[in-house]
């Protein structure tokens, strides 16, 4: 008989849970041809946020740009574009990191290297430019606790290159390492971290798999000072571009592409093991966040069919979770159509923004603010009141657990794997306690019990 592990869900639903999204807001208005607005790349943020003031940045040949706007999510409009500096050539792939501390970092690439300047007050002034690598791109920013800053690039060309990492601590960028351990036929690309306390995911598209490409992730769990073995995370050839999404909790979500759709994985052991993958929807690029809480949304440059080089009919698709990824809303249009690189970002606990840049409307940047309203799962482990046995188990368990108010309850059963198996209860039951005997015999299987139990409130 197959020996299978399953995981248990205990799920109280909320009743109203939404992201409420504000109107456009014009950040840059139409100038010339939209070719020359430059915003990065799936990996990148776009924007960032010290305290209420929200920035975002792009770049016009050889000029970077700023923009921001005050006073959080009913915020004043979007300031003048201000130059920040003028590079000695074509400027490509800006990216945007803001730390607790009040620094604000920008990154980018030209023919000299990758490189970035930094602003100590908050975007008002700002250093000279620094110099990380000779020669890559890709650059992807995040920052830490204690004004902490981390960048993660591609060395060399998509035929030959590293994943590389460095932290920017009192002033100044440590040496360039390698965390991918490369042989010399290694093609890392495209990469991108997340930085949750002294946890760092790393995640890239390895290209040296034959002639076609896979995610691959590291961790570390020391802040970057040691970095797991890499490996690869998804089965499937040809799929690629990822980002990382982490919560303090070991909830971990990468978002990627294969065959112009978008899918997603998760973890909820710090990146052990992952779901099978879960279609989003037709579409490229997609930038997935998360916060400490357990949401975790994800935006991309959706579109149905084979348009994925016709920018003229693209939208910023969305979509979130409140399970830490184990569901995810339907997808919805963030954008008309013309909208290309959409992207997401925290800009305050409850706050994310979205952007993009239009391209049928000569290339203005539009910003769109919202609030999260949506409750968010807790692990009911976290809560006393709540027993199962007998653990483990093979026929018959039992689980209690006392509720404070009247709630929707969903009770599932899912594998490894994420697939769901069973629904045993879906109704509202009132305060009290509660005791659910489950008959698990007729699912042919040996039980191996390991609980995940998850509780939101509305």
């Amino acid at each position: 008989m197959t020996r299978t592990l399953l995981f248990f869900f205990l799920i109280i639903l909320p009743c109203t849970a939404q992201v409420r999204w504000l109107p456009d807001e014009t950040v840059r208005p139409q100038a010339g041809s939209s070719m020359e607005i430059k915003m990065g790349f799936n990996n990148a943020h776009a924007v960032a946020s010290i305290g209420t003031r929200r920035f975002i940045t792009w770049i016009r040949s050889d000029s970077l740009f700023l923009s921001w706007s005050e006073g959080g999510l009913i915020g004043g409009p979007w300031s003048a574009p201000r130059l920040v500096l003028r590079g000695a050539a074509t400027m490509n792939l800006p990216t945007i990191a803001a730390t607790s501390m009040g620094q604000l970092c920008i990154g980018w690439n030209d023919a000299q290297g990758v490189k970035t300047v930094v602003s100590s007050d908050g975007g008002n002034t700002w250093g000279m430019a620094q110099n990380l690598a000779p020669r890559g791109g890709g650059l992807c920013l995040a920052s830490g606790q204690n004004g902490i800053l981390y960048a993660l690039w591609h060395s060399g060309d998509e035929n030959a290159s590293d994943v590389m990492f460095s932290v920017w601590q009192n002033g100044a960028w440590s040496q360039a390492r390698a965390i991918d351990a490369a042989p010399a036929d290694k093609s890392a690309i495209w990469s991108s971290l997340c930085v949750v306390g002294n946890s760092i995911y790393a995640v890239w598209r390895e290209n040296s798999i034959g002639t076609n490409f896979r995610v691959f992730m590291s961790r570390s769990q020391n802040g970057g000072t040691m970095w797991d073995a890499p490996r690869n995370i998804i089965a499937e050839d040809r799929s690629g571009d990822p980002t990382v999404a982490a919560d303090s909790k070991g909830n971990v979500v990468v978002a990627y592409q294969r065959a112009q759709q978008i899918y997603v994985v998760n973890s909820g052991d710090g990146g052990a093991t992952f779901s099978t993958p879960k279609n989003i929807g037709g579409g490229l690029f997609a930038r997935v966040i998360g916060n400490q809480s357990g949401f975790f949304a994800l935006a991309w440059e959706r579109f149905s069919g084979n348009n994925a080089q016709n920018d003229a009919v693209k939208q910023t698709g969305f979509v979130y979770s409140t399970d830490y990824g184990w569901t995810f809303s339907k997808d919805s249009a963030l954008s008309a159509t013309g909208s290309k690189l959409g992207l997401v970002q925290f800009t305050g606990g409850n706050e994310i923004t979205a952007s993009w840049f239009n391209v049928n409307n000569g290339g203005t940047i539009v910003a769109k603010r919202a609030a999260i309203s949506s409750p968010v799962a807790v692990r009911l482990s976290e809560i006393p009141q709540y027993s199962v046995s007998p653990n483990p188990a093979q026929n018959l368990i039992t689980v209690k657990c006392t509720l404070p108010t009247s709630e929707r309850i969903s009770l599932k059963i899912f594998n490894v794997l994420g697939q769901e198996i069973a629904t045993i209860l879906d109704e509202i039951l009132p305060a009290g306690e509660h005791t659910q005997s489950l008959n698990i015999g007729h699912l042919s299987i040996v039980w191996t019990f390991s609980p995940i139990f998850f509780w939101s409130y509305v």
